[in-house]
């Protein structure tokens, strides 16, 4: 069990390792093509949340909201 749980943490954060150094990235590259800053985020309403079967948990929906600097 300690083994499994282990083995998911190292997963999850490698995973986000990685969507953390593509946001960067997708921000630099706005940065060195003189564009405005900007980001999609999960929206956070009520509308946009869902139960998920397969963890357990409430998880954030498809939809989306967009922030620019």
């Amino acid at each position: 069990m300690a083994r499994e749980t282990n083995s998911k943490t190292i997963q999850g954060d490698a995973l986000a390792r990685e969507k953390l150094l593509e946001l960067a990235e997708k921000i630099y590259n706005q940065f060195e093509n003189e564009v405005v800053p900007s980001v999609s985020l999960p929206s956070r309403t009520k509308a946009n949340i869902e139960y998920s079967d397969e963890s357990d948990v409430w998880v954030y929906g498809d939809r989306e909201s967009d922030w620019s600097a």
